[in-house]
């Protein structure tokens, strides 16, 4: 596909790439978890397929598709962010929105940390059935 452009790409020195995130203060998506909850309550109130489909296909994490048929997901990563957010609709008509984000100067850290923080997610949406 690239070779079928008809612009130039510019050349990338991979060796000149640093793990170090660049946007620590600068340009980046700033948005709060009640943001993030607010645009989940405003697609969810479209009721439009083609966004449900969008943000249904990976649920992010593993859910008891009995208890929660529909979840809504929609994370992003960049060198030292990570965030992942969840409205999910349960059997009994619950609405459950979770949003987690976790930021560091440490990249590495971050990277490391994603694992256990969608495990916590996991546990939410299990125990969240469970009552």
């Amino acid at each position: 596909m690239l070779a079928s452009l008809t612009i130039d790409l510019p050349s990338i020195d991979l060796a000149a790439i640093t793990p170090t995130p660049f946007w620590q203060n600068g340009l980046d998506w700033f948005a709060t978890p009640d943001d993030v909850v607010a645009i989940h309550a405003a697609l969810a109130a479209l009721s439009d397929a083609d966004v449900a489909a969008a943000l249904t296909t990976n649920p992010g994490v593993i859910v008891d598709a009995e208890a929660w048929p529909a979840v809504a997901y929609k994370g992003g990563s960049s060198l030292g962010v990570v965030t992942g957010s969840w409205h999910a609709v349960a059997a009994d008509g619950t609405t459950l929105t979770v949003v987690v984000m976790a930021a560091d100067d440490d990249a590495e850290a971050v990277a490391l940390r994603q694992i256990d923080l969608f495990s916590l997610m996991t546990d939410i949406f299990t125990l969240a059935a469970s009552e």
